[in-house]
């Protein structure tokens, strides 16, 4: 047997004590069969006579086929000692001491000490030993989205993420990168080390604490290696296993869960929006980062202020948060569960979101274009904005659906109500069948998530709304003007009047045009013809 070495002369760096392990502790049972097991560990259990403090190795790394000396510390005769490892083989084994021979592939090793005697008494230390790799210092540490779908999220029962991932633009988000000319521009600017791109197309790329210093737990700008290119499950949940790459038990505990939905503001963007708010490193531009792509004029490529312009990004005010009715359209939590469940969910969630990007687009991925949760066909806007389920006499609340198809008001006898052409064309195919967002997601500066309608979308069909003499400026005064009109004469009623049925049906129709919110734009001719026939078919009694 080698001689023991003296732990004085040993380097700090080769000395690694870690606690008893799971695997160990089998190793354990086997061996022994009986012991103060788990099931033993009560007050009338002596405690262990055992002495096993630490494993020196000689290097806590080696290459491909190398070897390694460990000796369990301290040397006792009156221990017995078992060897076992996860990967590679020992070539030597005597006593305390034992001799490791790495395998031929890159792996990180758990070597595994059991003292025990004979009085049934045992305990056990790990070592890693990292072959031609590199062994983080700080856990959790990051493993790659292979080993989450092999070993469960690519099963029935666990939603069968992964399979769906790996389809998606974000499981590819580094192939063709290092060809890009904007990729090689930025490895010029670091060097040595990958290019900062990686900061959103890789895996843990310069991962920090809370105090901003880099942390060391095997992220890609430590491991540059195919299984941490794209983006992956733990770029939105964080790092998931322990320094030997073992999937850690309580992940579950911290994989961020609802706060999957939180991006943030434009100042200071996180989850979705710690990359589709700009650029996330300074050197980076638009053009820099992404030649050719379409202008995005006013924001850039920050998806995040576009958002943020718009009326998507809170709450409304008045909105019930305990409400599931409510939730169900007003929080992003409550949006996928009307989704995916095909109506309000069973309760409210405890930190409600605005409709965030995770709302409409799924982080796993989909079958459909952008990775929108529901297909294009069905118009993800229309889940709701719609009152497919009420009509007169329930107030309106949200026509939109419904007044562009067309129909949804309350129509007066002998009364005809055409229609525009617009919910036609979309039904045919001849916008692609994008309904909402042919207007509404404009393409005149690249697309835009601040869903404003796009004056430029009209010109397909209305060449001359260029300028100040397209008819729909006018148009759009004449559904004020009789909003206006209505309005005054239901707020002359009496209160007699009130409790008619001609004031609730012109009451009704004013609800539902003024709910619309597009003074016609959606369907003009069906919004003229309500609010002509209300205004016909109500009047006020004088006031005495």
């Amino acid at each position: 047997m080698p001689h023991n070495p003296d732990s004085r002369r040993l380097r700090p760096r080769t000395r690694r004590a870690l606690r008893g392990t799971p695997g160990a502790a089998l190793v354990l049972a086997v061996l022994l069969g009986a012991g103060c097991g788990e099931e033993k560990k009560t007050a009338s259990c002596p405690a262990s006579n055992i002495q096993l403090e630490s494993i020196f190795v000689t290097d806590d790394s080696v290459s491909i086929g190398g070897t390694v000396d460990l000796y369990a510390v301290p040397t006792l005769t009156d221990q017995q000692y078992a060897w076992t490892a996860s990967t590679g083989r020992f070539l030597t084994i005597d006593g305390y001491y034992a001799q490791w021979k790495a395998p031929d592939t890159p792996a990180i090793a758990r070597i595994t000490v059991v003292a025990f005697n004979d009085a049934e008494e045992s305990g056990a230390l790990s070592v890693p030993i990292a072959v031609d790799t590199y062994l983080p210092r700080h856990e959790p540490t990051y493993t790659g989205a292979s080993y989450c779908g092999l070993e469960c999220h690519g099963v029935e029962g666990h939603g069968n993420n992964y399979d769906t991932w790996e389809k998606s633009a974000h499981a590819h988000a580094y192939q063709g990168l290092e060809s890009d000319p904007s990729f090689q521009y930025h490895a010029g600017l670091v060097n040595p080390g990958p290019s900062p791109c990686a900061l959103c197309h890789t895996v843990g790329f310069g991962d920090q604490n809370a105090q901003g210093w880099v942390r060391h737990n095997a992220g890609y700008d430590e491991v540059p290696v195919a299984r941490l290119q794209g983006v992956q499950c733990e770029n939105c949940h964080g790092p998931q296993s322990d320094r030997y790459g073992e999937i850690l038990p309580d992940h579950g505990s911290f994989a961020n869960r609802d706060s999957l939905f939180a991006v943030g503001t434009p100042a200071a963007p996180i989850g979705c929006a710690s990359c589709h708010e700009g650029a996330p490193i300074a050197s980076c531009s638009t053009a820099q980062c992404h030649p050719g792509s379409p202008p995005r004029k006013p924001y850039g490529k920050s998806y995040l202020s576009e958002w943020a312009y718009g009326t998507h990004d809170r709450i409304a005010a008045g909105v019930d948060r305990d409400d599931p009715q409510c939730v169900q359209c007003h929080t992003a939590q409550g949006f996928v569960e009307r989704l995916t469940a095909g109506g309000p969910p069973l309760s409210a969630p405890e930190n409600p979101l605005p409709i965030t990007c995770a709302a409409c687009h799924a982080p796993h991925g989909s079958d459909f274009v952008a990775d929108l949760r529901v297909s294009p066909d069905r118009d993800i806007c229309s889940h709701c904005h719609t009152d497919e389920d009420s009509g007169y006499p329930t107030a309106p609340h949200t026509p939109q659906t419904q007044l562009f198809a067309g129909e949804g008001g309350y129509e007066y006898a002998g009364v005809a109500y055409p229609s525009s052409p617009h919910a036609a064309l979309v039904l045919q195919g001849d916008v692609a069948h994008r309904g909402c967002v042919h207007c509404h997601y404009r393409e005149s500066v690249g697309h835009s998530h601040d869903f404003s309608a796009d004056p430029a979308s009209c010109a397909a069909c209305h060449p001359e709304s260029n300028g100040l003499n397209f008819a729909w400026n006018h148009r759009t005064g004449e559904i004020r003007n009789l909003l206006t009109s209505l309005r005054n004469d239901l707020a002359a009623a009496s209160p007699a009047d009130s409790l008619t049925e001609a004031f609730r049906r012109a009451d009704f129709n004013y609800r539902f045009v003024d709910r619309d919110h597009s003074l016609g734009a959606h369907n003009y001719r069906y919004t003229r013809a309500l609010l002509d026939a209300s205004l016909a078919n109500f009047d006020p009694t004088p006031s005495p």
